[in-house]
């Protein structure tokens, strides 16, 4: 199955997530489940592009997609009980993007076979701590700035429409301890899978 059979219908339907979003100002059931679908045939078609025929292969193309799609499942996943929608403008259309770019400018294999599960755990497991940790470290600017913005008690659009600064501060610290969880994992599968260290 060609990989663009899963990333077109993704990024469609982000589009069309950002699109509702934009349109309406109140949650509507198809931010739920139009990026649940799309953020399940992102990660199949980023898992075919980096892992297939027992090699890696992740070109900036690849690891942009990935950080992509983190973005994404954590806006999804979250947003079931946080107001984080407004948050989607920005992430899902950023989402279709990288993912329409991987599968357009895809990177070059790694010389060595990546046959052994416990090696691509362990580099899969390093990966998404590395994205999280990013994503944690543009959060923390993003609630500074908002911070920032409201003691200058600015009325732009942009600081109107995102979420509270608590619950902007709070999602800091669950990206955090995400972030230092996979970390902890990826050095202990790190320790207690690869020899050659």
């Amino acid at each position: 199955m060609s990989i663009l059979f899963m990333v077109a219908p993704a990024a469609l339907l982000y589009l069309l997530t950002a699109a509702q979003i934009w349109r309406t100002s109140a949650k509507d059931w198809r931010e739920q489940v139009l990026p649940g679908f799309a953020v399940l045939l992102h990660g199949l078609a980023i898992g075919l592009q980096v892992f297939h025929e027992g090699h890696v292969t992740l070109g900036v193309s690849e690891a942009a997609s990935l950080f992509a799609w983190q973005a994404a499942l954590l806006l999804w996943g979250l947003s079931w009980r946080e107001p984080l929608r407004s948050l989607g403008l920005l992430i899902y259309p950023l989402a279709a993007l990288l993912a329409m770019l991987a599968w357009a400018v895809p990177g070059s294999a790694a010389a060595g076979l990546m046959a052994d599960w416990k090696t691509r755990l362990h580099i899969l497991l390093s990966l998404l701590s590395a994205g999280l940790l990013t994503l944690a470290a543009v959060q923390a600017v993003a609630l500074a700035l908002q911070d920032r913005w409201l003691h200058q008690q600015s009325q732009a659009p942009l600081v109107r429409g995102l979420p509270p600064l608590l619950t902007m501060e709070r999602l800091l610290f669950q990206l955090i301890l995400i972030g230092f969880c996979l970390l902890s994992a990826t050095l202990l599968t790190g320790l207690w899978f690869l020899q050659d260290w």
